[in-house]
């Protein structure tokens, strides 16, 4: 278990006490016929939890339980309120997040049954403008993941080889669905799963839009150690984000671009002991287009210095960032 505590400084007299965990066991049933859920995983949370987006894979943390019975156990931090969320998933069930109250350290609170509705099911087909089919596309659940959770988790289901998927285990919540491939603009749809059903949702990919450019240091192409990163903003969440690496004459592309404004970031340090660099500028991305985003960055370093004081005395160990403005909007 974690805890925050705020405090003032120097004050030598603090006693932090974490809690020990408490246990909570039970059953998983089917909601309709009462029979037990004999396959099913769960993840305990601390405190009252709502919704939880799928997009966020909570359930791939949760311990999963073989039981012909649909009995469990599971151990659970305690809090203050002896509150504990448990969120449990089952194949061919839509996800269910239930209170436990009373969960206590040491203390086991038992006859807990949790009652699994049936899942939804989401399928489609994914294809290109031209109507070609789009095989290994991946389809996302919830919200739309950055660049490193793609490279970390699976995606909710992958195209076959005629372009088809099916997302199955879904609740009846309305949810957003995004499918991506490399080359390709990412294309979004909503949809209201029902539950015992199945949904139909087609996407059809653009090609998108492209910016490129160039990163010049002192009128010369950037050297190793520089990258530019790209964020597009997205209503209600996070936005598409990805980053790249420059080649050896400075040059960067991202390709297959949602249409909109992007925020584009040069960074780097050459780690020769000059300045770690940030620039940043906007763009309009437009589909099928090309946009070009020049960086150019001036050579050599400043020095600023100053002192950093609390009641007029000198603090050690402050980190100082500073932000210079290059031209009007951008730094």
């Amino acid at each position: 278990q974690y805890r925050q505590e705020q405090v003032n400084v120097p004050n030598p007299n603090i006693t932090i006490t974490l809690r020990g965990k408490g246990t909570i066991s039970g059953r998983v049933l089917d909601a309709r016929s009462g029979a037990p859920v004999k396959t099913f995983s769960i993840a305990a949370m601390q405190g009252e939890v709502g919704r939880i987006d799928p997009g966020y894979g909570i359930g791939g943390s949760g311990q999963t339980f073989l039981n012909d019975e649909g009995k469990f156990e599971i151990r659970a931090d305690s809090t203050d309120d002896g509150k504990t969320s448990l969120y449990v998933q089952g194949q061919g069930y839509a996800p269910k997040v239930q209170l436990v109250t009373g969960v206590d350290e040491g203390q086991t609170t038992s006859g807990v049954d949790i009652r699994l509705d049936a899942g939804a099911s989401v399928s489609g087909k994914v294809t290109n403008k031209q109507g070609e089919v789009v095989a290994g596309a991946s389809i996302w659940v919830g919200r739309m993941p950055q660049q490193w959770e793609r490279g970390q988790r699976s995606a909710n289901a992958t195209t076959d080889a005629d372009g088809t998927y099916q997302i199955d285990s879904l609740g009846t919540e309305a949810i957003n669905l995004y499918a991506m491939f490399e080359g390709y603009a990412t294309a979004t749809a909503q949809a209201t799963p029902s539950s015992g059903n199945t949904t139909t949702v087609n996407f059809v990919l653009g090609s998108g839009g492209t910016i490129k450019g160039t990163v010049r240091v002192g009128g010369k192409p950037a050297p190793g150690g520089y990258g530019v990163g790209i964020y597009f903003a997205q209503e209600g969440g996070m936005g598409y984000n990805a980053n790249t690496n420059i080649d050896n004459s400075g040059n960067y592309t991202f390709t297959g671009l949602p249409e909109g404004e992007a925020n584009l970031n040069v960074y780097g340090n050459r780690g020769d002991g000059s300045a770690n660099r940030q620039i940043q500028k906007t763009a309009s991305v437009s589909p099928d287009k090309v946009t070009t985003i020049d960086f150019d960055i001036v050579e050599g370093t400043a020095s600023i210095e100053g002192s950093v004081t609390r009641d007029g005395q000198p603090v050690s160990g402050v980190y100082v960032n500073v932000g210079i403005r290059v031209d009007e909007g951008n730094f």
